[in-house]
């Protein structure tokens, strides 16, 4: 049973190494540049899942960190499954409040992490939406809004198809 003693410790440990990486960045000159967080960690650092994850995955990332990246267990090889999130995600980047300056950390909002989540559909992934939909902290709204927008990102009709049906699946049921 996950508590909220080890809910706390596992974002702890998040943030540490995230503030780890900041401090060497600056050490390494490198000036305000943005980092996206993405995947289980952005879940658990919004505070929307209780489950412990592996490593940190960053959809954008600075060349100059790439070593740093992955001494500290971070996938910056996620530029690719961008297509998996809505195609103005980047309007909706929340940062995460840790004191730094010569970086910032994002993660996309809960919504867009939702429709990643509907692309990807691993076994983990489908944990993580029945989670969100049981605590009920997004909005339908919004969430409708995206999965329509997230057509223009997709990288063919046949995925969007897809990944419509499983929201109509998870999020659409009960209508």
């Amino acid at each position: 049973m996950t508590t909220i003693s080890n809910i706390n410790a596992l974002k702890s440990t998040l943030v540490e190494k995230l503030v780890t990486l900041y401090e060497d960045a600056c050490l390494l000159s490198i000036k305000h540049e943005c980092i996206i967080i993405a995947g289980g960690s952005a879940l658990v650092l919004s505070d929307s899942i209780e489950r412990s994850t592996e490593d940190i995955d960053l959809l954008s990332t600075v060349t100059e960190l790439e070593a740093l990246i992955e001494t500290y267990n971070m996938n910056s090889r996620m530029q690719h499954y961008e297509s998996n999130f809505p195609y103005h995600y980047k309007d909706r980047l929340r940062r995460i409040q840790i004191n730094t300056t010569c970086l910032k950390f994002y993660i996309p909002s809960l919504e867009d992490l939702i429709v990643s989540k509907l692309y990807a559909l691993r076994p983990k992934d489908k944990e993580d939406l029945i989670h969100i939909m049981s605590d009920k902290k997004y909005n339908l709204e919004l969430l409708d809004k995206l999965v329509q927008e997230a057509k223009l990102s997709a990288i063919n009709e046949h995925v969007y198809r897809e990944m419509v049906q499983m929201y109509k699946r998870y999020f659409k049921e009960d209508e």
